[in-house]
């Protein structure tokens, strides 16, 4: 046996910024969905990436792991379209970690999921799901917490605030186990 090359599948990268996914492109790409953004932390600070924005992302989901960053963990999922296989990263400290979180105990696996981007009556982001073009709803709701455990009322510097510790460790957990239930069907490349 001789020395050789190890095919790999460098999945694209799908990122949440400002609101739309975002794949970065090569400089000069144009197009009606091409943006320029300039790098506001890290050591590229400064930097100007090119990027496709797009306010939705269609395949099945194929893997997922949460990967530590050099600005925290990310939860990646693997999406294939039936033509290429990409990560949608989403960071654990975003809304739409907790909100994808929420709908996994409602995913089939294998099934078509739409990922989408939308602004809610307050102007904020959020994250929608489709499963075989119909809507994916959170398992976790306001009016059904299942197991997930409720906010807490805690008195800090004598004012009543609610507490989502639990709860996000709950969902972390959730996520967690989710990416770990890919684990089981990798196979070692050679």
């Amino acid at each position: 046996m001789g020395l050789e090359n190890i095919a790999t599948n460098m999945d694209k990268i799908i990122q949440i910024i400002g609101g739309t996914f975002a794949e970065r492109v090569p400089e000069g790409t144009t197009g009606d969905d091409i943006y320029q953004r300039t790098l506001e932390k890290g050591p590229n600070a400064g930097s100007i990436r090119w990027e496709r924005r797009m306010n939705g992302y269609s395949g099945r989901i194929v893997g997922a792991t949460l990967d530590d960053s050099p600005y925290g963990k990310n939860l990646n999922i693997r999406i294939n379209d039936d033509n290429e296989t990409a990560k949608i990263q989403i960071t654990e400290t975003s809304p739409f970690f907790k909100q994808f979180a929420k709908r996994i105990p409602n995913l089939i696996d294998g099934a078509w999921v739409t990922f989408g981007l939308f602004l809610n009556e307050k102007g904020k982001a959020t994250l929608f799901m489709k499963q075989d073009d119909k809507k994916l709803p959170s398992f976790f709701t306001k009016d059904n917490m299942g197991d997930m455990p409720p906010a807490e009322e805690k008195v800090v510097r004598g004012e009543k605030k609610l507490d989502f510790e639990a709860q996000e460790n709950f969902l972390y957990d959730l996520v967690v186990d989710y990416c770990n239930s890919f684990k089981a069907d990798e196979e070692v490349p050679f």
